[in-house]
């Protein structure tokens, strides 16, 4: 009996004699995980080197499993650095070192002296200095970046720049995002027509939306907006300028004429003030307009009964785009895709899109599958994206038609599209997804470099439940009781 209690207290002395027991004398346990112990705190996952692991002690990190767990998608890439992870979560914190290549899926890529991201793609946080990004700037997927002082995605900032058709300097281009915040960009064509484009933010710490202000000599002036997976997967076209360039469609030039000069300054302070009003544009829509959420009637009215849309400045732009994706069939074609995802669990909440929030009750859930083929999104992706700015420009500007300049929300009608949608979409199949830990979470940002003391991580709280760990602890329990009695 002694012995029987014996073993009984080996199971709650978390060491690598007892997990060793718990997978066999040869550890077989590291060689299915894809995980092995090749110092005190250092690990070879999946042939990547992880010289330290902060966050999991060392039974959890060998007990995890590595081929199938959540974070399987770090032994399909290459790198070498320090991983802070949760494994309750099961999600990467944060990363400091070197990555070779394949997808980083999440988490934040931190600030260290030896930091860099040499190929592959990212989707996450990117705090690290700006010339860490050693790969093209379109493998930058989604997410955020940091150090926007000095530059952006491995290309630094411009503040200040001349081109002239006249001299040596016409082969000059630079590229959009290298502007930062509070520059503008002054084109003069041979037609004597001036273009003057203000920087009023671009991909940054907070998120990945651009913002423009632009103008020309003849009086037309517009605000343009869009985020970071737009601009990408039309980089070449939209972003690299110089006296060649004849259009940057993103913006709406369309058609600049032949370029004579070019040039780049920071936008005074007092100029910051833009000498164009903000204008405000109303638009009416039917419901019929509105083809595929099938909303036959709203009241007492039929498919006829008119909204009023007041439309910011900065939602001018896309308001026409919009409205042709819907006239095209785009947003009947996107809501099956987003219908399907909710059925097969591809998609299980609003995630990184929150017009959607009432329409899926709150359930944020994870991101929709963006794995990528061709390093493009996935179509569900791309969906959620499409339909996200629809909830956003039209249905988020509805207003009363009480009074020419009304800025009223149109509570009631804003409310018939949602619970429409959530028909049309199926929401209560979100029901059988399983989310682990829907509660948002904050990354800190500390400098894994910050410590060199060799001291052991500390072990995850007492409310750890790994599958995996679990399981074992209950099969050794039943194992010695069967051997005991």
């Amino acid at each position: 009996m002694s012995d029987f209690l014996n073993k009984l207290e080996e199971i709650k002395i978390y060491n690598e004699s007892l997990f060793g027991n718990m997978f066999g004398k040869k550890k077989p346990a590291e060689e299915d995980n894809d995980v092995k112990q090749i110092g005190k705190f250092s690990y070879d996952i999946g042939g990547n080197i992880a010289e330290k692991i902060y966050g999991a002690s060392v039974p959890y990190v060998l007990a995890y499993d590595w081929k199938n767990g959540e974070l399987n998608w770090l032994t399909n890439a290459s790198w070498e650095g320090l991983i802070e992870i949760d494994l309750n979560k099961e999600k990467l914190i944060g990363f400091s070192g070197e990555w070779y290549g394949g997808f980083f899926e999440q988490g934040t890529f931190r600030i260290s002296s030896n930091s860099a991201f040499f190929d592959g793609t990212f989707h996450g946080r990117f705090m690290a200095a700006y010339t860490a990004w050693k790969t093209k700037p379109t493998n930058f997927l989604g997410g955020v970046v940091g150090d926007g002082k000095n530059g952006i995605l491995g290309m630094p900032n411009i503040t200040k720049l001349s081109i002239d058709r006249t001299d040596a300097t016409q082969t000059k281009r630079f590229n959009l995002i290298q502007l930062p915040a509070g520059t503008s960009v002054i084109i003069n064509n041979v037609d004597n027509i001036q273009y003057i484009i203000k920087v009023n933010k671009r991909l940054d710490d907070k998120n990945s939306v651009f913002s423009y202000s632009i103008s020309d000599s003849q009086g037309k002036s517009w605000t343009s907006r869009f985020d970071w997976t737009e601009l990408r997967t039309t980089f070449e076209a939209n972003t690299n300028i110089g006296i060649k360039s004849s259009s940057i469609p993103l913006l709406g030039l369309k058609n600049l004429g032949k370029i004579k000069s070019i040039k780049v300054e920071e936008t005074s302070a007092a100029s910051m003030v833009s000498k164009i009003k903000p204008q405000r544009r109303f638009e009416t829509i039917k419901w019929r307009d509105l083809r595929g959420l099938g909303i036959s009637a709203f009241g007492k009215h039929k498919t006829n009964y008119q909204v009023r849309l007041s439309l910011p400045a900065e939602d001018v732009v896309l308001f026409d785009d919009v409205m042709k994706n819907i006239k095209l069939g785009q947003l009947q074609s996107d809501l099956e895709i987003i219908r399907k995802g909710i059925r097969s669990c591809k998609i299980n909440g609003y995630s990184v899109f929150p017009f959607f929030r009432n329409i899926f009750n709150g359930r944020k859930g994870r991101q929709p599958a963006i794995r990528m083929l061709d390093k493009r999104p996935s179509p569900y992706y791309n969906a959620m994206f499409r339909v996200n700015r629809f909830l956003d420009i039209i249905i988020g500007n509805m207003i009363t038609s009480k009074g020419v300049t009304s800025t009223v929300s149109n509570i009631k009608a804003i409310h018939a599209v949602e619970t429409k949608l959530k028909d049309l979409l199926q929401v209560e199949n979100l029901e059988n997804c399983v989310v682990r830990n829907e509660k948002d979470s904050k990354t800190t940002l500390d400098n894994l470099n910050n410590s060199e003391e060799e001291s052991e991580p500390p072990l995850p709280g007492a409310k750890f439940q790994g599958r995996k760990i679990s399981e074992a602890i209950r099969k050794e329990v039943q194992k010695i009781l069967l051997d005991n009695f």
